[in-house]
């Protein structure tokens, strides 16, 4: 076990491998907004060709006032990143942020780079999307993406009380996704506690993504969504 006092830049090329997620375990000890344990930042259209697989990320959150790491892994800018049979639990806000481009909210696609042959399998997430000020993070978030796959993992998102938890899988930077497909993951969120639709910024289901083309979500198992 491991525990990291600051976020890791991890460079393109640079790859994580654990003995097993069982027992190779890393966890977070960095503070602040927007924290997060691996941050893996270029420009837009950088080939990072890595991958982090077979550890456990720890977010060490417990409670909305007693927590440490908002995000676990931030990739911006990367394509043919792998993160897979990890273990990545407790962190405040988003367990995985991956977009495409650096820049927040164009409003367009148009002349922007996507980054390509992202890859997001065999991992277990839990506990690690959160309400924030009214609007729900995703455990996994995605923007500017093209042909990202995500399938085989378990997703969940029901550990915290009502109208604390946001959705297995969200949108990043408006979205702006191109062939993306979403197959054979258990999706799992808290049972809808709200009396009407949107109340506190609650809102019944556990994918949520805009301007999309070629998606293809398939084979999977949502609860509660």
């Amino acid at each position: 076990t491991y525990t990291e006092t600051q976020t890791c830049i991890l460079s393109t090329g640079v790859s994580i491998e654990g003995d097993a997620a069982a027992t190779t375990i890393i966890r977070a000890d960095e503070t602040g907004a927007w924290s997060s344990l691996l941050q893996l930042d270029s420009p837009d259209g950088t080939n990072a060709t890595q991958s982090i697989s077979k550890v456990t990320l720890d977010g060490q959150f417990v409670s909305s006032t007693n927590f440490k790491t908002w995000v676990a892994i931030w990739v911006t800018g990367r394509s043919n990143v792998s993160i897979h049979d990890c273990i990545i639990k407790n962190f405040k806000q988003s367990g995985v942020i991956l977009t495409g481009i650096n820049e927040n909210n164009p409003g367009t696609d148009a002349g922007k780079i996507h980054a390509t042959g992202n890859r997001f399998y065999n991992n277990s997430v839990t506990n690690c999307a959160a309400m924030y000020q009214g609007t729900g993070q995703g455990s996994l978030m995605i923007g500017f993406q093209d042909g990202l796959l995500i399938y085989n993992n378990l997703i969940q998102q029901n550990e915290r009380p009502n109208f604390e938890n946001g959705w297995p899988l969200k949108y990043h930077n408006q979205g702006w996704l191109k062939g993306c497909k979403i197959y054979n993951n258990t999706l799992i969120k808290k049972p809808y506690s709200g009396d009407y639709p949107g109340e506190n910024g609650n809102w019944d289901f556990a994918i949520e993504f805009f301007n999309i083309q070629g998606l293809e979500i398939y084979g999977n198992d949502i609860q509660n969504g």
